[in-house]
């Protein structure tokens, strides 16, 4: 079986290109795709190798994050998100975890929800009912966090747990919700993101 950057190769994004020469305030645009889920895919197609960013202590390259944040899309896209409506909150530090569920949310072509575990957990829950996100991916610092939040919400969210080999044990009280975590979420084929 392929890999997901061996298929992006023959990808084309969905998305609409800015026409070549089109003239805005800060001058004349050149021709590249409109999105930045298009342009991580255009970069990733181009520098698999090549460190993409560094998070958690460590270098990740552009296929690492593509692996990552693809798995991601894919639980988006299988849980019926994927239609340009979906809201994804993203509860995090600014670890890994955090840059794939942004760019996961993307691809899914869902809008995501910057979560920060530092801030007061009301204003986090204000902000989830205010979005009425759907889903919810979680950084392993923000595990506690989301006990409470989830409690708040009024409607069943998708939780990805990408860094978590199991579902947290307090989540069977919380049946409203979904929960996936590291072992659940697959590796997609390119034509499903």
């Amino acid at each position: 079986m392929e890999s997901v950057v061996d298929q992006l190769a023959s990808y084309r994004p969905h998305e609409p290109e800015v026409p070549a020469g089109q003239s805005t305030d800060c001058g004349v645009l050149p021709a590249r795709p409109a999105t930045l889920a298009a342009l991580f895919l255009d970069s990733a197609a181009r520098h698999a190798e090549r460190p993409a960013l560094w998070a958690d202590g460590a270098f990740v390259s552009y296929r690492e994050l593509l692996d990552r944040s693809s798995r991601i899309a894919h639980a988006l896209i299988h849980a019926g998100y994927a239609d340009g409506t979906g809201r994804c909150a993203v509860l995090g530090d600014r670890g890994l975890v955090d840059f794939t569920g942004v760019l996961g949310a993307l691809l899914a072509r869902n809008t995501y929800v910057p979560l920060n575990i530092r801030h007061p957990p009301q204003r986090l829950a204000n902000a989830m009912q205010a979005a009425d996100v759907h889903a919810l991916v979680v950084s392993p610092s923000g595990v506690d966090i989301a006990r409470h939040l989830l409690q708040t919400v009024q409607h069943g969210v998708l939780v990805l747990l990408p860094e978590s080999v199991s579902v947290p044990d307090w989540a069977t009280g919380m049946p409203r919700h979904r929960f996936l975590g590291r072992d659940d979420l697959v590796r997609p084929h390119i034509d499903e993101i």
